[in-house]
Order: structure tokens, then sequence, then C-alpha cells
């Protein structure tokens, strides 16, 4: 059963000083959020793994924002995990609302005011547009669910930049999770 919260609430969690295969009990829960969906984009590019990158914002503090990721059907792990069908599903639920994203961010305005659920998840910081103060991320998103858009006069941030300050986990000196050998 998904646990109701807030974007705000997730971003306030605590990461692990240090990022390893062990996780979290945050990231062995499925949370169920209403945000604002402000943009998107789809990972491409060298490194990229072509899974939609979707900034979230707190509705009652539209700068307190963090990430959801849907991973693509291709992708190592979404292949092998029992939840592949419902990351084709919402992957077909945004397309089919927002049209294809690009490999750049693209803002929505108006934006969207969705009903979100995924898994917890702690990411490194790399500079990630929208990412929240400590990493934490949906991600695999499991839901997706259009509520309404939002007025064009909504007050939408002028840009969407990381955190001047984060809090997140690091993986061990070697760039490997601490608990890697």
């Amino acid at each position: 059963m998904p646990r109701q919260t807030t974007v705000a609430e997730l971003t306030a969690l605590r990461a692990p000083e240090v990022l390893s295969d062990e996780r979290s009990s945050a990231e062995k829960q499925v949370f169920s959020v209403e945000a604002v969906l402000l943009g998107w984009k789809q990972e491409t590019g060298e490194h990229g793994d072509h899974d939609f990158h979707l900034v979230l914002a707190d509705p009652n503090d539209i700068s307190r924002t963090m990430i959801a990721e849907v991973p693509a059907a291709e992708c190592r792990g979404a292949c092998s995990s029992l939840q592949a069908q419902r990351f084709v599903e919402v992957r077909q639920a945004l397309t089919a609302q927002l049209a294809e994203p690009q490999a750049h961010f693209r803002r929505f305005t108006p934006a969207w005011v969705v009903r979100v659920e995924g898994v917890g998840f702690f990411d490194v910081f790399h500079g990630q547009i929208g990412v929240a103060e400590n990493c934490m991320e949906l991600h695999p998103l499991l839901k997706v669910e259009f509520v309404r858009q939002l007025s064009p006069a909504f007050p939408l941030p002028r840009r969407i930049e990381p955190p001047a300050e984060h809090h997140c986990g690091r993986l061990d000196r070697e760039g490997r999770f601490a608990d890697e050998e």
C-alpha cells in the first residue's frame, strides 16, 4: 500500500551518508504524492539510459523540487523487474498527455498537478535539473494520474536550478557503493 506524503516531506528526509547496495527504509517504500509537474526530458546521449526524467514541485512551495524517473523498457534493471509492465503503462500515460519528451528539458507552461506513485531512491548529486537537497527521487515511478492543468497565471519558477547546498549521500572514494568489492 503506497504511503501518502508530500514533496516537502520526502525532500526533508535525511539521506544516508554513504550510499550502498543496502537500501534505507525510505528506499523500500512506495510513496503516493500530489505534486506540480514542472517539466521533463528523456535521458539520452552517451551516458543516458533513456529514462523519462520528471521534475515535481511541492504545491505549497513550488521552489521545493524533486525528480521522478520512469525506466525505459530497454534499461537493464527494468527489463527484469516484475514491474516492467507498469513502467510501460506510465510512459504511455505520460506520452499520451504530453507527447514524446525531448533530450533537452522542457518546462510545461502551464504546468500540471499530478498524483504519482513511486519507490523512494536516494541518488548521488550530479547537478541534475530539479534535484532535491537530499537527492531523494521517486525512481521508479509506478503510476501517474493527471489531476488538472494549472492556470497560465499560476506563478512558476523562472529557472529550475540545483540547490545551492545539498545533503546527499556519497559513493565511496573509488566511486562505488560503499559495500561493493
